[in-house]
């Protein structure tokens, strides 16, 4: 942990933006015993580590938790272990690339158990009627209009006149500086509850109809929120309720310490004369500009943490690796937060917002830095947060040797795997409907109504209209705009009917099949699906049956219930 302790270039200037605490796990502390749910050579599934990681899991997938699903996921995370074993056995654990990975997975466990100690504890437990309430809210879409504001000042003095009686739409042209009338101006639409900024969330789900927010501080700035419509599920049901509860204590729970945790954040940020070197941010900000979409020879993708990484390397070529993008005093001593620094901090963050809010990403990163010397300073690198760091370890080591596995290109294929593939993914029963139609696109109804009449009355052919485009004897399965209304539509009628409130089309069905396929049928696009999987599938089988596992079936019972 020394490397987290040592001194920095020191700079002058101020910095611009502390951004929000970032989406982490929540593990309430107890000192109740963790009870072993399965071990694979060695390695202890607890019970805490499976429910935690089943959650977040279901949290990702919007999954509903059912026994099934808990097998499965038990089945991944002891493969998981097995193959970080392999991992290791082919020296893959001393690549740089994961010695980097597992350096900065310490630092976010430090700063994480910090927070954790300062805000987590002091949370009370979340009350059923208040999941109830979280759980109508996930059940219910909002649709809101806002005005959006960089400078808080602004978002006021706009708060101030729609007081007065100025309408919210009036305000909105001045907000977004429209030259013309724009009725539509600061509409976002419907939002979901979960997949909204928290600070945003919690205002918006808490207005009426009709009803306006005083200003609101999300990550991105500013907003005045109203509430222009409400889209509630008619059907929600207490066994949806009690299927989905865990679910919703954990990322109810979650949005509460992110919450806290960004108030807490802020007051522990100021205490460090946090100060921004100007004009290497800018520097920096325009290297980004120039790298995006020129990584290697792939698009930077926002959401690809491979593709930051390599991202990070790329910039990594391109910047002084000393240079110091900020300061901060820690404890009476200054640090500066250098570009080697920010980028070891890179692949866990936005590439969005490092490529477009600069300063505030490295504001983030700084902040994850400053956390994890107080986690190191308050002693937390203990078995507690070694434990957490092997588990986030297994999942990169497995996950990196299933892609090494994967892009095999010279495996041989298994006739036997195959066939079991071909029953498992429910080929067997599948019916496959095959037809012959005709399909001409058009950009509205009254368009698509009028050529119908046309082609009826013989005027004109349908190969005469732009567009057109005829199928034979086609599989309706690979056809995923067309093929819902191809295999429902009336023979031999010309059918007018939409996709969108743009997209309209008039479809003719001459002739329609249905058999139940064969294996020979499948057999070539079940080898192109499966030939990346035959080596993962054949090395965990061989892993299995020389490992020593065992699982606790009584607990996996008794954990089963779903309340």
């Amino acid at each position: 942990m020394s490397q987290f302790m040592s001194k920095y270039r020191l700079t002058t200037s101020t910095l611009v933006v502390i951004a929000l605490l970032p989406a982490c796990r929540s593990q309430e502390s107890t000192d109740l015993p963790d009870p072993v749910l399965a071990t694979a050579n060695g390695v202890d599934i607890t019970r805490s580590w499976f429910e935690s990681s089943y959650v977040n899991l279901m949290i990702h997938t919007g999954e509903n938790d059912t026994p099934a699903y808990r097998y499965i996921h038990l089945d991944n995370m002891i493969d998981n272990i097995l193959l970080e074993g392999e991992a290791k056995a082919r020296e893959m654990d001393e690549d740089s690339s994961f010695k980097r990975y597992e350096v900065l997975q310490t630092k976010k466990a430090l700063g994480w158990r910090f927070l954790e100690e300062t805000v987590l504890e002091d949370l009370e437990p979340l009350s059923d009627r208040e999941m109830r309430v979280a759980f109508e809210r996930f059940k219910t879409k909002v649709v809101v209009r806002h005005l959006f504001y960089l400078d808080p000042q602004l978002a006021q003095e706009a708060y101030s006149r729609l007081q007065e009686g100025r309408s919210f739409l009036d305000e909105a042209q001045v907000a977004y500086g429209l030259a013309e009338y724009d009725s539509s101006a600061g509409f976002l639409g419907p939002m979901s509850y979960f997949e909204t900024d928290d600070a945003f969330a919690a205002a918006a789900w808490s207005l009426d109809l009709g009803e306006y927010s005083s200003p609101v501080k999300s990550r991105f700035g500013y907003h005045i929120i109203r509430v222009e419509n409400k889209v509630v599920n008619p059907i929600i049901t207490e066994s949806e309720y009690l299927a989905r509860k865990e679910g919703i204590r954990q990322r109810e729970r979650q949005r509460r310490v992110r919450l806290e945790g960004d108030r807490f954040v802020h007051e522990f940020m100021s205490g460090l004369e946090v100060r921004v070197n100007r004009e290497a941010v800018a520097g920096l900000q325009l290297l980004i500009e120039e790298l995006e979409n020129t990584v290697g020879s792939q698009a930077v993708s926002l959401y690809d943490e491979e593709t930051r990484a390599l991202a990070a390397r790329e910039l990594a070529s391109s910047l002084s690796p000393n240079t110091a993008l900020a300061s901060f005093v820690w404890r009476g001593d200054t640090y500066a937060f250098t570009v080697s620094d920010y980028l070891e901090w890179l692949p866990e963050l936005t590439f969005q917002e490092a490529r477009h809010r600069t300063a505030a990403s490295v504001g983030r990163a700084l902040r994850n830095e400053a956390l994890s010397l107080e986690g190191f300073h308050r002693g937390l690198d203990d078995a507690r947060t070694e434990t957490e760091v092997r588990r986030t370890t297994i999942r990169f080591l497995s996950a990196q040797l299933r892609r090494d596995l994967r892009a095999d290109t010279t495996v041989q294929l298994d006739e036997a795997f195959l066939l079991e593939a071909f029953e498992r993914l429910g080929y067997a029963s599948r019916l496959q409907t095959r037809a012959t139609f005709w399909v001409i696109p058009f950009p509205s109804r009254a368009d698509a109504s009028r050529a119908e009449e046309d082609i009826e009355a013989g005027l004109r052919r349908p190969e005469e209209y732009q567009g057109f485009v005829s199928y034979d004897d086609r599989d309706l399965e690979g056809l995923a705009e067309w093929g819902v209304h191809a295999r429902t539509a009336p023979l031999d009628d010309v059918l007018v009917t939409g996709l969108s409130r743009d997209r309209w089309f008039l479809l003719r069905v001459d002739s329609r099949r249905s058999d139940t396929p064969s294996f020979d049928d499948f057999r070539q696009e079940l080898a192109e699906e499966s030939a990346p999987y035959i080596s993962e599938y054949r090395l965990i089988e061989d892993l299995r049956a020389s490992a020593e596992i065992r699982v606790d079936t009584t607990l996996f019972e008794e954990i089963m219930t779903l309340e």
